[in-house]
């Protein structure tokens, strides 16, 4: 076999050995509120924690956006055969405003593109 060759499959087997692992993908939405079809700011969104998992935070920005980053791990393993143990990590999301009733989200009914999960608009209604 030739250098050239040799140096091709070295590069397919290195390249093929590195694996990022989506344990959770990145979640982003907007808060709005039902009444008036605004943003809400400062609204924390926080994941519902289960075992030992500690609880994730975001806050609405001021056009009520936010946005929960991916849990990945990246790891070398042969040909990708040995995934790395998931934490274990909860699918619902509580989101918090003054004024406004609690709401929870579970995440998995919406469909994940590039490992991203786009909530849209989700409306928070005000407290009686």
């Amino acid at each position: 076999m030739n250098k050239k060759k040799i140096f091709l499959i070295l590069l397919f087997v290195l390249t093929s050995c590195h694996n990022e692992w989506v344990f959770r993908p990145e979640i982003r939405g907007i808060i709005l509120g039902f009444d008036s079809n605004k943003p809400l700011l400062n609204a924390k969104i926080e994941t519902i924690p289960i075992e030992s998992e500690p609880v994730d935070y975001a806050t609405s920005k001021n056009t009520g956006r936010f946005v929960l980053p991916k849990i990945s791990s990246e790891s070398w393993t042969f040909l990708g055969m040995e995934k790395p143990r998931a934490p274990a990590l909860t699918n619902k999301i509580v989101i918090k405003a003054d004024g406004y009733a609690n709401d929870t989200v579970d995440y998995t009914n919406y469909s994940s593109k590039n490992n991203v999960i786009d909530l849209g608009e989700i409306f928070l209604k005000r407290k009686n």
